[in-house]
């Protein structure tokens, strides 16, 4: 019976024993596994934030970018009806001109057309007086 006795005796304790040293070892592993999520939590939560800080950068130059284009979009609208705008004035201004060239030139015609009237009408006279003896 001794043998009984001292396995009694010894068969308890060793399995409290391996128990607790498996609880144990179950905990530090458990802890280690919570602590390495931990960390990987921490640098997947950093990351996020580094991530929805480069979009909302990003997010944000996009809408610089859009609103310059726009900008300059409407400046360049702008300058081309501006040109559209001179052009058309310059042709009119242009045509107004010819216009002005054809009336003078007109003018003069008729004009020259009274100078040789007067002049036909001057020789006339001239000879006319010459014939009357003046």
């Amino acid at each position: 019976m001794m043998i009984v006795e001292i396995f009694a005796d010894f068969a308890p304790n060793f399995l409290f024993e391996f128990f607790d040293k498996y609880q144990t070892n179950v905990a530090r592993l458990h802890q280690e596994e919570v602590t390495s999520i931990k960390v990987a939590l921490n640098q997947a939560r950093a990351g996020e934030e580094s991530l929805r800080n480069n979009l909302s950068e990003n997010y944000n130059m996009i809408i610089e970018f859009q609103r310059e284009r726009n900008d300059i979009r409407n400046e360049l609208e702008k300058n081309i009806r501006e040109n559209n705008l001179k052009s058309y004035l310059v042709q009119e201004e242009i045509r107004s001109f010819q216009d002005s060239i054809f009336e003078l030139k007109e003018k003069i015609g008729r004009k020259k057309e009274k100078i040789r009237e007067f002049k036909r009408v001057l020789k006339e006279g001239e000879f006319q007086l010459t014939c009357l003896g003046f």
